[in-house]
């Protein structure tokens, strides 16, 4: 187990406190707890029973779980194999404010499916090993990882509990917005494709998703433009553009109110070797 901070830092959208792995055996639980923080945890082998809040839940390779703040919980390994898990503990403020906002607050478990888990188990170990080497800057990027996991996780939930009775009028303007792209993809074209007015879809979606059709295709685009600002080094008002905002100002109003941050600090937190580099001459486009 790796710790992160004493202390939480208010600056950050979200802030990891401690990570690590914990292999636990049929003797090994922990008895009618109350979460102080937030936790997830990584399900990588054998199988163990959780009960939050009275609801129980049996967990195997693949499931994640979360702890909530205020949850009171039992957990322990079930017998045969060692329960192998990897763990990230959040302070919090920031992160149930996060959760609330992609759906996730009264979340317990996700199943991941099998052609998802590599991705997740993968963003879980990168968080462990940045607590673990502790590089320059590396609470921002701990916040990037977390914050990329959550989103992961989110999509992960959101699918799988619209997919199991999701409207075809959701089902074809999720696939319209997919199709179509950012740039050019409005709520009301949304209703176009699904053959309904955007009233009656907003319903549709608020029950299938639980988020309105303007909310779920601003999250859309938000992820599509965190990825450009990841893996591509086009200034931020081409990027706004390309997701289907004409006003920068706008863009990233909506950014930080998603993300927790601006585009500029979003992409920074993502390449830190860049600070030292913006504002200078072939430096960091704004």
């Amino acid at each position: 187990m790796y710790g992160v901070a004493l202390w939480p830092d208010a600056h950050l959208p979200l802030d990891v406190r401690l990570a690590g792995r914990s292999v636990w055996g049929v003797r090994d639980g922990v008895y009618n707890s109350v979460c102080s923080g937030e936790s997830i945890e990584l399900v990588l082998d054998g199988t163990g029973v959780l009960t939050c809040n009275a609801a129980r839940h049996e967990l195997e390779r693949g499931d994640v779980f979360f702890l909530h703040c205020g949850s009171r919980h039992t957990y322990h390994a079930l017998p045969g194999m060692a329960w192998h898990k990897i763990f990230v503990a959040m302070w919090p403020d920031s992160t149930q404010r996060m959760m609330q906002q992609l759906g996730l607050h009264k979340v317990v478990r996700v199943r991941v499916p099998r052609v998802k888990f590599a991705r997740v188990k993968r963003l879980f170990t990168r968080i462990l090993q940045l607590a673990h080497t502790k590089p320059p800057f590396f609470r921002d990027r701990l916040s990037e990882r977390a914050y990329e996991l959550l989103i992961e996780l989110a999509q992960i939930h959101h699918a799988q509990a619209a997919g199991a009775a999701m409207p075809a009028a959701v089902h074809a303007a999720m696939e319209h917005a997919q199709q179509r792209g950012c740039r050019h993809v409005t709520a009301h074209s949304m209703a176009a494709a699904a053959g309904c007015s955007l009233r009656h879809l907003t319903r549709l979606f608020c029950k299938a998703c639980h988020m309105t059709v303007c909310e779920w295709l601003t999250r859309y685009k938000m992820q599509h433009a965190c990825a450009l600002l990841q893996h591509t080094n086009h200034r931020v008002g081409d990027i706004a553009e390309s997701v289907g905002y004409l006003d920068p100002q706008h863009f990233t109003s909506v950014f930080k109110r998603v993300t927790g941050r601006t585009p500029r600090a979003y992409r920074l937190a993502a390449h830190p070797g860049r600070r030292a580099r913006a504002g200078q001459p072939g430096g960091e486009p704004a």
